[in-house]
């Protein structure tokens, strides 16, 4: 569940974490091993998937590769000995991949941003037996409105890997396209049958969707006071000025749209106005300060894979000496929330 590693020594991350790989001769007689640690590269969790797993083609032959990608970069190819495989085009999801005129083996390398995925091409000048077919993994997980790219490998890899035909037994749970691309639909466990095309071998894997958890509030991040247009002090008084940078950022293959608004709890009537910036553009306030419940948008439309970036700007406007005093003088703290709702449309949680 942690990483998987094939008959030529390719080890292919999972999951984050540790474990061990072991090496040993077919006798038995030799042993030697390593500790492995599954890493996300990108910090930002974006990941890239590449189909097949592992490849093999003849001399001078030729094979489209697909990878999928949750960042929202374009995807760029590179391989290890362009003697031995070359790729093209360098840019976009499926390529293909053309061997030279000798046995080699070379690594194919997807990137996309920070994400990176390989797979080891090996070149022969004739094909093994295929024996089989089989998935990366027995299981996957996906969530709803997300998706995940399944690997299939040839057995032995030095087979050459037909064309693939892809089902999932229960639409209602998850679907899946003829590049092995599952989407999670709704709740549930059902199967992934991945068949040749001439119907001579087969590889099953149970597929569970899951619903990404929220709390009941949905994600809130509690801030002690805004920032500060000019000053680094631990409070804010009248007059005082400051901004608020967020990010709404779609992950899935979709568009969608959303609705955003501001609540607001303030017992002791403390007078903040605000205006707001939709990726550096004034949307609302532009001519003047508003009350929090002036900010509103309604069926914002956001591409696949795309972010919004907002800055929403403050101020404490100072329109009443007397109550600005009686805030400044009573005991205690004086307390000022504002919630940023932000509701996608469609039927997904985030």
């Amino acid at each position: 569940t942690i990483a998987t590693v094939d008959e030529n020594g390719v080890i292919r991350g999972v999951s984050e974490g540790k474990t061990t790989l072991i090496v040993t001769t077919a006798d038995g007689s030799y042993t030697s091993k390593a500790t492995i640690t599954v890493k996300d590269k990108t910090g930002s969790g974006d990941k890239i998937e590449i189909n097949p797993g592992s490849l093999s083609l003849e001399t001078n032959e030729s094979s489209p590769i697909y990878a999928s990608t949750t960042s929202t970069n374009p995807i760029y190819w590179t391989s290890s000995d362009e003697s031995c495989i070359t790729i093209s085009p360098k840019e976009g999801a499926k390529p293909t991949v053309t061997a030279g005129n000798k046995e080699c083996t070379a690594v194919i390398r997807a990137q996309s941003g920070d994400a990176i995925a390989e797979i080891l091409v090996t070149v022969v000048e004739e094909h093994d037996k295929l024996k089989g077919i089989k998935l990366e993994q027995s299981d996957y997980t996906v969530y709803i409105g997300q998706t995940e790219l399944v690997s299939v490998i040839a057995v032995p890899t030095t087979a050459k890997l037909p064309e693939l035909i892809y089902k999932i037994t229960d639409t209602t749970i998850a679907t899946v396209d003829e590049n092995g691309v599952i989407r999670g639909v709704s709740e549930g466990k059902t199967t992934l049958i991945v068949t040749t095309a001439d119907g001579s071998y087969t590889s099953k894997a149970t597929v569970t969707v899951k619903r990404i958890s929220t709390s009941s509030d949905g994600n809130i991040n509690e801030i002690n006071i805004f920032s500060l247009a000019d000053s680094n002090r631990k409070y804010i008084a009248p007059y005082d000025k400051g901004m608020y940078e967020f990010e709404i950022k779609n992950t899935i293959s979709e568009n969608i749209t959303y609705n955003l608004s501001l609540e607001e709890k303030n017992p002791d009537k403390v007078n903040i106005k605000y205006k707001l910036k939709k990726n550096g553009n004034y949307i609302i306030g532009e001519n003047g300060w508003v009350y929090y419940d002036k900010i509103i948008l309604e069926e914002v439309s956001l591409s696949s894979k795309t972010t919004d970036i907002y800055e929403l700007e403050w101020c404490w406007v100072s329109e009443n000496n007397e109550l600005d005093t009686y805030i400044g003088t009573k005991e205690g703290r004086s307390e000022y929330n504002v919630t940023i709702k932000v509701v996608a449309n469609e039927d997904i949680e985030r």
